[in-house]
């Protein structure tokens, strides 16, 4: 896989992009094509799930921790592999969370997330609207839990949602974004199914719970795995 794949989907999110990102990805194609309301099931469900030191992967414009409940973020970490997406997110936080903001350039299907020197654990680490714009197949994009499950806490949890290319019923609207979003690459899941996903998180956390609610699949995995006692 060559970081130029990487960047088509990446490159995407460019400051006019980002712009009405949360009007046309949030809300219009989150309502209407995939299915699976923001302000009603996502929002909810990441503010349940956060912890006081969060890391999110893939933070988009940052509208998910912005939106979150102010005291319950101490530290926040944002990772992207665009420069773009982090200096907006990381403006948009007006009040920020007790211990500022970190923010980092990183590729997620790289096992070293962070820079060795930051490598540390936290509360939750959020994958939200991630997977489906990896390059590569599903099994391939599963790598990600392998690579986050060192940054979790014992009692913390990795959660996140994702668009699938099958076992789910897209209506047209929904199917006209598929084919141009992987026609020009800032989508890359005509292949990704639950089944995929799932198996890698089972292998990586004792405890798993997902669910498909429109054409996404809503998951949260915790108890990392010791694997050096395996």
């Amino acid at each position: 896989m060559t970081n130029l794949a990487i960047s088509a989907g990446a490159a995407y999110y460019s400051r006019v992009s980002l712009y009405i990102y949360d009007f046309w990805v949030l809300y219009v194609s989150c309502t209407f094509a995939w299915l699976c309301s923001t302000r009603n099931i996502i929002l909810p469900f990441f503010r349940t799930n956060v912890g006081r030191q969060h890391l999110d992967i893939g933070v988009g414009t940052g509208f998910f921790p912005s939106r979150a409940n102010k005291d319950k973020i101490d530290q926040l970490t944002l990772v992207d592999l665009n420069p773009n997406c982090l200096s907006v997110a990381s403006k948009r936080f007006t009040n920020p969370p007790r211990n500022g903001v970190e923010a980092y350039v990183s590729d997620t299907l790289q096992p070293e997330i962070l820079p060795v020197e930051m490598r540390r654990s936290f509360d939750s680490v959020s994958l939200m609207y991630l997977l489906h714009t990896l390059p590569g197949p599903p099994e391939n994009k599963a790598r990600v839990f392998g690579y986050v499950r060192p940054y979790v806490k014992k009692d913390g949890v990795v959660f996140g949602a994702t668009i699938l290319g099958r076992g789910v019923c897209h209506n047209w609207f929904g199917k006209l974004l598929m084919w141009v979003y992987n026609w020009t690459g800032i989508f890359d899941n005509w292949d990704d199914g639950r089944e995929e996903f799932l198996k890698v998180m089972e292998a990586e956390f004792e405890r798993v719970e997902a669910k498909v609610i429109g054409c996404v699949l809503v998951f949260v995995a915790s108890q990392p795995r010791d694997m050096d006692a395996e």
